[in-house]
C-alpha cells in the first residue's frame, strides 16, 4: 500500500485532437510547484423522495464530472541547460510551460511559437533603434536578441516594430552597448491573438503506478505572472476541465527535463523595465493576469455533456504601485495617472525583459497600455505610491491589418519570448 503524499507529485500535459478526446501519450512534465490544487466537479440534483423512513435522507441524481478546476505554479525557465543557441534549434529546447502560455494565448493561428533561427555576423549596421542585417529574414513584431558571443557580450535585446529591407526598426531604444553587437541569436514568441487555444490532457500523478488523476478538456481560464524586481518571475495558470478519472495505471513519478531558471528582475541580471517608451524606476507589486471567458456547447453526445468549450473573450491586465513624488505634473488636482485615466490615455509600451546571455533571457511586451481604474493610496514600506489597474490596448502600429494579426505577432496586445 502506498499513500499519495502531495510532496512526492508529478504534473504532466499532452495537447487533445478535440475537446472530449482524451490524449493517452506524448505527455510533457513540469516542473511545477507542490501547491498544486485540484477541484473536481459533479453535477447533482438534490431529491427530497418519500424514503418510508423518518429523518431518512434520499440519494441525489447524480450527472456529468464537467466543470472542474486545476491550479498550480511554475518559476519560469528558459531554455535547457547546455543549450547551444549557436547550432541547436531554440524549438526543441523551450520548457513546457512557454509552451503552454502559447497554447493559452492562442498563439499564431495554430497554438504556435514564432522562432528565429541563429545568424552569424547578420548584424550589419547598429543604433539604438535601427539595426542594419544582412539577411533581412525576420518576423514583424518578434523579439529579437543580438550579441558578440555567447555570453551575451555587447547584448542588444528589443521588439521588431517595423522593417524596411534588410533594415529593423525596435519598438524602443536599446541600451547601447560598448561595441556593436555582431551575431543575431534565437528567438521564441508567443503573441494573444483570437485563435482558440487547444484543449489538454492533464496528468496529476503520485509515486504508485496506482495513484493518478486524468483530467481531459483543460482549457485555460487564467495565466498570471508576478514580476516583482528581485524575484524570478513566477507564472501561475489555472484550468477548466471537462471530466476526469483516477486511474490505477498513469501514476509513477516522472523527472522533468532540466531547463535554465529565468534570472532574477535585478540590474546585475540584466532587468530592465520601460513605461512608456523610459526606463521607470519605482514600480513595485508588478503583476500581469490574462483572462479568457469560457462558454459551453452543450451535446448529449459528449463525454459528459459538453462538446466544446469556446473562449469568448481574452483580456490582459497590469497591477503594479509607484510612489507618489513631489515632482509629479499635476493637471486640475489629479495624479498623472488619474490624468491618464479621465483622458483615456493610452501609455505607449509596458516592457520588461530579464537575463544577460542568450539562452537565459525572458521579455514581456504590452504595446499599449491603458489606465482602467481610479489609482488607489497604499501604504509601501511607510511610504505612499499609488495603486494602479492598466489594460491592453488597442494596437495597430507595426504596419500590419489587424485582420492578419493572427498569422504573426505583429500588432498583437501582449507577447512573451524566450532568447
Amino acid at each position: 500500500m502506498a499513500r499519495w503524499l502531495k510532496r512526492d507529485s508529478s504534473l504532466g500535459f499532452a495537447v487533445q485532437s478535440d475537446y472530449t478526446t482524451v490524449q493517452t501519450s506524448g505527455f510533457n512534465y513540469l516542473l511545477a510547484g507542490d501547491d498544486v490544487s485540484v477541484d473536481v466537479a459533479r453535477d447533482l440534483q438534490q431529491t427530497q423522495l418519500l424514503e418510508g423512513s423518518w429523518g431518512a435522507s434520499s440519494a441525489p441524481a447524480v450527472g456529468s464530472k464537467h466543470g472542474g478546476k486545476i491550479k498550480f505554479k511554475i518559476p519560469l525557465r528558459s531554455c535547457k541547460v547546455a543549450y547551444d543557441p549557436t547550432s541547436d534549434l531554440i524549438s526543441a529546447n523551450l520548457p513546457p510551460e512557454f509552451s503552454l502560455l502559447a497554447i493559452a494565448l492562442g498563439s499564431g493561428s495554430a497554438n504556435a511559437l514564432f522562432n528565429h533561427l541563429y545568424g552569424a555576423g547578420d548584424v550589419d549596421t547598429f543604433s539604438p533603434t535601427v539595426i542594419g542585417t544582412n539577411t533581412g529574414s525576420y518576423t514583424t513584431g518578434q523579439f529579437f536578441c543580438a550579441a558578440s558571443d555567447t555570453a551575451g557580450t555587447n547584448l542588444v535585446t528589443g521588439w521588431i516594430k517595423s522593417q524596411s529591407g534588410a533594415s529593423l526598426t525596435l519598438f524602443e531604444a536599446t541600451a547601447t552597448p560598448a561595441s556593436d553587437p555582431t551575431n543575431v541569436y534565437p528567438t521564441s514568441t508567443a503573441c494573444l491573438t483570437s485563435t482558440q487555444p487547444s484543449p489538454l490532457t492533464i496528468h496529476y500523478v503520485g509515486s504508485n503506478a496506482a495513484l493518478g488523476y486524468v483530467l481531459v478538456g483543460c482549457v485555460c481560464e487564467s495565466a498570471s505572472l508576478t514580476l516583482g524586481a528581485r524575484q524570478v518571475p513566477v507564472l501561475e495558470l489555472s484550468y477548466s476541465f471537462t471530466s476526469h478519472t483516477r486511474s490505477a495505471t498513469v501514476g509513477g513519478l516522472q523527472i522533468p527535463a532540466g531547463y535554465e531558471r529565468v534570472q532574477p528582475s535585478i540590474g546585475v541580471k540584466g532587468a530592465r523595465l520601460t513605461l512608456g517608451g523610459v526606463a521607470t524606476d519605482g514600480v513595485g507589486d508588478l503583476k500581469l493576469t490574462y483572462t479568457a471567458t469560457h462558454s459551453y456547447i452543450d451535446s448529449h453526445n459528449a463525454l459528459q455533456g459538453v462538446a466544446e468549450c469556446i473562449v469568448t473573450s481574452k483580456t490582459v491586465k497590469i497591477s503594479c504601485t509607484v510612489p507618489i513624488d513631489s515632482t509629479d505634473t499635476l493637471t486640475n488636482g489629479s495624479s498623472p495617472y488619474e490624468t491618464k485615466l479621465e483622458q483615456g490615455t493610452t501609455v505607449n509600451g509596458l516592457c520588461l525583459t530579464t537575463g544577460t546571455q542568450p539562452g537565459k533571457i525572458l521579455s514581456i511586451f504590452c504595446p499599449a497600455v491603458r489606465v482602467s481604474a481610479q489609482p488607489k493610496l497604499v501604504d509601501k514600506g511607510g511610504f505612499l505610491c499609488e495603486q494602479l489597474e492598466f489594460e491592453a490596448a488597442a494596437y495597430a502600429a507595426d504596419g500590419t491589418s489587424p485582420t492578419t494579426v493572427d498569422a504573426a505577432p505583429a500588432d498583437s496586445v501582449f507577447r512573451i519570448a524566450l532568447a
